[in-house]
């Protein structure tokens, strides 16, 4: 039998039985309640560390989903614009070109962050 245990304010000592179904955590997202099934407590058993771990509710992996898939595109975008600029033969060019792709990915950066904070609210 598996159990829990741990000591309570007042010296006592507290033991509570754990089955596989019992196991939670909150969406580090949106603070709702996750229902861990066997092959999240599976990753934790063999991580080893259940103390920080945490998994996403269906709704806020959708919407990670989305925004990392974005920024996997647009990482695939730089890496061909960054070719592309080094073949410019023009060095002043060729800086101005980076630091425009700088500034383009910050702005990205900017906006989905905004947008991240604003359906947090």
């Amino acid at each position: 039998m598996i159990y829990l245990k741990t000591e309570l304010k007042d010296g006592k000592k507290l033991k509570v039985d754990v089955y596989g179904d019992e196991f939670y955590c909150l969406c580090p997202g949106c603070g709702k309640e996750v229902h861990l099934d066997d092959e999240m407590v599976k990753h934790c058993a063999s991580d080893g560390d259940f103390g920080s771990t945490s998994f996403y509710c269906k709704e806020c992996t959708k919407k990670r989903s989305i925004t990392l898939g974005f920024c996997e595109f647009q990482q695939k975008n730089i890496d061909v614009l960054t070719e592309a600029f080094e073949k410019v033969s023009g060095k002043p060019l060729r800086t101005e070109l980076y630091n425009a792709l700088d500034t383009y990915n910050q702005l990205i950066y900017n906006y989905l962050s905004d947008l991240e904070e604003s359906e947090k609210e």
